[in-house]
Order: C-alpha cells, then structure tokens, then sequence
C-alpha cells in the first residue's frame, strides 16, 4: 500500500505487495507517460512490457547484459532483450542503478552508476519485494 509521503521520505512511492498496492500502482501509471522499472529479472520485464502495453514510454536498466540472463543463459535472455526493444522498451543494461533522482521530495528519476540519470514520471525498483517510486 502507498505509504503517505512515500518510503524513504519521498512523495510517490508504493510497494507492491497485495493486490491494493498493485491497483494503486495501475492508477498511478495510467496518470504518466515515462516509467523506469529498475530490476531485470522475471517481475521487472514483466511490468516493463505491461507498462509498454499500456503506452508509456519504458526503460529497463539493470546489471545483467540482457535480461533473465542469469536465469535463462545468454542465448534465451539476448532473445528476449531482442523482444523487448522490439516492442518499444529502451534498454540500459550492463550498468547498475546507484539510486533515485528527486527533486522537492518527489522521485524524478533514477540515477546509473555510470553517471547517467534516466528521467521518469514513475520508477519501479526491486529490492526484498518491488517497490514502486512514481512522480
């Protein structure tokens, strides 16, 4: 359930575990147009492409070199990188997220450890259980 403020102080963000937090976090990106899922095992490719078949724009870093690449091998997980950036999602994969962007107590975006800042209107991390920074 979306905590008031937000976990860690900021304004936006849910954790998603029952079936309430994933009828807020639906709420939430039918109101954006640009979310960042940060994590790419099975549920963050999963809420990319459902984010992407929603319309938003969508982009999916993590550390791996493709996704589900330490659960499915290199061949199945560059197959399914390949579907995904067919389908819309930009990937940033190869480099891990140093942590969120804010800007007057809100998440605005999420920061690579390459430097890079990947802007969104909600974030979507995986930590214990997913938690979903919107802005």
């Amino acid at each position: 359930m979306s905590a008031p403020g937000g976990q860690d102080g900021l304004a936006g963000v849910h954790v998603l575990r029952t079936l309430d937090d994933a009828l807020a976090l639906r709420a939430e990106l039918m109101t954006c147009s640009r979310v960042v899922v940060v994590g790419d095992g099975v549920l963050g490719t999963e809420i990319a492409a459902t984010a992407r078949t929603m319309g938003l724009a969508v982009t999916l870093p993590g550390p791996q070199l493709a996704p589900l690449e330490s659960q499915f091998g290199p061949l199945v997980a560059g197959k399914l990188a390949e579907l995904h950036t067919d389908r819309g999602v930009e990937l940033r994969l190869g480099a891990a997220v140093t942590g969120p962007v804010e800007r007057n107590g809100r998440v605005t975006g999420v920061e690579l450890a390459t430097g890079e800042m990947l802007p969104a209107e909600t974030r979507l991390r995986r930590q214990e259980v997913l938690d979903a920074f919107t802005s």
